[in-house]
């Protein structure tokens, strides 16, 4: 699978291996933070202001089950009681890609959280250096 538009990157998977390869542009100021879970719901912001979520790409090494990490549009740092933008399922083994065509829109800070259970609300921690990858923004 691959995303191609003109002004962005494009983004290979190949082989359960995400590979960002720059456009004409370069990487058109496309920032990538890693992620490794501790033992916590992983509360935090990632990036101030505005801007743009592109994607992430993660992994579940845990045995327990399925995490979720939840998307924030947020002015502070996110409450798992807050609603998010976004919640994608982590499942266990491989590497877990979602990568949008269009970017959900980032008005104040872009904040995420990652627990064990799907809910709104739902404090249930992860295990620690078990959900490892990256966040993509702008």
């Amino acid at each position: 699978m691959a995303i191609n538009n003109r002004n962005r990157n494009v983004v290979a998977l190949q082989n359960n291996r995400t590979t960002l390869i720059p456009n004409g542009n370069g990487f058109s100021g496309l920032e990538q933070r890693m992620i490794l879970s501790t033992a916590t719901t992983n509360e935090a912001i990632i990036k101030k202001g505005r801007g743009g979520f592109y994607g992430i790409s993660l992994a579940n090494t845990s045995t327990r089950g399925v995490a979720y990490i939840r998307i924030f549009d947020t002015v502070n740092t996110p409450q798992s009681s807050d609603t998010p933008i976004a919640t994608y399922a982590i499942n266990i083994g491989g590497v877990n890609n979602f990568i949008l065509p269009i970017p959900l829109s980032i008005t104040n800070n872009l904040g995420i959280n990652i627990t064990a259970g799907p809910q709104i609300g739902n404090r249930s921690a992860v295990e620690a250096d078990k959900i490892i990858g990256s966040v993509w923004f702008k």
